[in-house]
């Protein structure tokens, strides 16, 4: 059994006009449950695009009705979406990519886990997003998505279901 987890919140969020990167949990990791060791993570020493932290649960999704989890959806607080794909039992072949972005110069924020559905030849990915820090802040928009995973990256102009 193993335990999929979220790098974390970094306290650069707080400020009210980020103008740095993320220094903490820019990062996922999966450990083992029983002896805590971990098994695999994806972090910015990895993918240099992971540049903001992820304080987020993970959802889990098994693809193929296996019985395992095939692939991780999570998000991030710079608004965007991440796709791990981790079916291969070689841990060497899992990898991650950043499936859709939301966000308007960093200012939508991602703190929830997505809903994910299996539909026939896709996922549906279901989020939110907002800005905890900061609930007054009136300068950006935030919304509700739903996006089909159809295997390639979108940004938030294109295939969204609001």
């Amino acid at each position: 059994m193993v335990c999929f987890i979220g790098g974390g919140y970094d306290e650069n969020q707080d400020k009210k006009t980020v103008t740095t990167d993320d220094k903490r949990g820019r990062a996922i990791y999966v450990v083992d449950a029983q002896t805590g060791d971990q098994l695999w993570r994806w972090d910015y020493n990895r993918d240099s695009s992971m540049r903001y932290s992820i304080p987020s649960d993970i959802s889990r999704v098994d693809t193929n009705g296996d019985g395992y989890t095939d692939r991780l959806y999570v998000g991030d607080v710079g608004g965007r979406i991440w796709r791990f794909d981790i079916g291969d039992p070689d841990t060497n072949a899992w990898s991650g990519r950043v499936f859709f972005n939301a966000s308007v110069n960093g200012k939508r924020k991602v703190f929830h886990p997505p809903d994910v559905t299996l539909e026939k030849g896709y996922e549906m990915v279901f989020f939110g997003t907002g800005d905890r820090e900061h609930p007054n802040e009136t300068s950006v928009t935030n919304r509700f998505y739903a996006v089909k995973d159809k295997g390639v990256i979108i940004n938030s102009r294109c295939q969204i279901l609001v």
